[in-house]
């Protein structure tokens, strides 16, 4: 379980994981925050399951932006 709260705006997420084997069999989150903390805690929820706990334990900022960047031809929506 890791636990976070942005002093500037408020938001708390706590992010929980269930281990089986080496490998995050579970992960979920909970939390008081905005649209965006909410959608990111959910990205990284998504990118922690099914990894080895050793690959999950080295996720950085840059993976979860990663999930956020469009890659499709549609750059408009992007603008």
């Amino acid at each position: 379980m890791a636990e976070d709260v942005n002093p500037l705006c408020g938001d708390r997420v706590r992010v929980m994981v269930r281990v089986a084997d080496g490998t995050v069999a579970a992960a979920r989150f909970t939390g008081d925050s905005c649209a965006i903390c909410t959608a990111s805690a959910d990205v990284v929820a998504e990118l922690l399951e099914g990894r080895p706990v050793h690959e999950a334990a080295s996720l950085d900022t840059e993976d979860v932006l990663a999930c956020f960047r469009p890659t499709s031809g549609r750059r408009a929506c992007d603008a």
